[in-house]
């Protein structure tokens, strides 16, 4: 229970560095404004991790892309039904079998990478 209130508290922190980063013209971007996807991964200290390979796919297509040094990567397509899987994770992780379910509106999810045992 501590590590998914620790990671909410991550994403709403995150949302709102989001929201205050502007760039627009004054015009703020949350990912409400933006219009793409937006995956955060981050460890169980919720650290951003660099270089995990992440693939958004809809039923005709994926794209994959790897995580900045923030821990985010973007997917600018349309809204619609996706899912998001981890397909590489940097040394000294465990690999991520998990199929995590995207809103289909714009928006922001959030995933927890376990540490490699």
């Amino acid at each position: 229970m501590k590590r998914v209130l620790t990671l909410v508290l991550t994403v709403c922190i995150a949302m709102t560095l989001l929201a205050g980063c502007g760039g627009s013209g004054g015009k703020e971007e949350t990912p409400e404004t933006v219009n793409a996807y937006l995956v955060l991964v981050v460890d169980a200290d919720n650290a951003p991790v660099e270089g995990v390979g992440v693939q958004l796919c809809s039923d005709s297509t994926c794209i994959l892309q790897k995580t900045d040094a923030t821990g985010y990567t973007q997917f600018d397509v349309e809204e619609g039904s996706y899912t998001i899987h981890i397909l590489t994770v940097p040394e000294g992780f465990a690999s991520d079998e998990t199929e995590y379910e995207v809103p289909e509106t714009y928006g922001l999810v959030a995933i927890e990478l376990q540490r490699a045992e």
